[in-house]
């Protein structure tokens, strides 16, 4: 089968995308597809591959389908997300620069478009410089997150809480955005550019 993708990045994360409404590729096969589309010797390379596709309901304008690298579902990708956005308009598959709803997992989010000033010979259009997305309100509870910690009260965020790694005690902050994230702050005399952030 020939198909046809576009390699896009927002902020370093890269993703293949594919046009799901045009190429329909059987559910059983995207695991596989997914993971050699993905290797980064032997395939195009990236995050994963996103597949645009038709809006499953009335609710949204189009479903972003996204699968890891490994060939494993994933949910939500805020750098990805915009990136959709880009496609769908630069492609003329919408018109919409404001109120723009595309699904992730069965969530919807909510994206507004900034354009060039100037058109873009290869659309022959203004195309998308910017997009904002609204992420909605971030889950803290640890089932939401979800973090199994255990003595974290099920009712209360998982908040600062002490976490050891090589010998040295961070503390951590439990949110998910539509994936889970563990934020750790940093002392503010720590160096960012020499803090051996793989050992930890």
């Amino acid at each position: 089968m020939r198909l046809e993708f576009t390699k896009m990045h927002g902020c370093g994360n890269d993703y293949v995308y594919v046009d799901g409404g045009r190429f329909r590729i059987p559910p059983a096969d995207k695991p596989d597809i997914v993971r050699r589309l993905s290797d980064r010797h032997f395939g195009i390379g990236g995050d994963g591959v996103i597949f645009i596709n038709p809006a499953p309901d009335d609710t949204c304008d189009f479903e972003m389908e996204m699968w890891n690298a490994d060939g494993t579902r994933s949910e939500m990708c805020g750098n990805g997300i915009r990136c959709v956005a880009k496609y769908v308009y630069d492609y003329g598959l919408t018109d919409k620069t404001e109120g723009l709803t595309i699904q992730s997992a069965g969530s919807n989010k909510y994206l507004k478009l900034s354009l060039t000033d100037e058109p873009d010979p290869r659309f022959g259009r203004r195309v998308v410089e910017t997009v904002r997305v609204d992420m909605g309100a971030p889950k803290l509870l640890p089932a939401e997150v979800p973090v199994n910690l255990p003595d974290a009260d099920p009712d209360k965020p998982v908040i600062s809480v002490p976490v050891e790694a090589e010998g040295r005690t961070f503390r951590m902050t439990c949110v998910s955005m539509g994936n889970p994230h563990a934020v750790i702050y940093l002392p503010e005399d720590e160096n960012l550019g020499t803090f051996p952030i793989e050992k930890y």
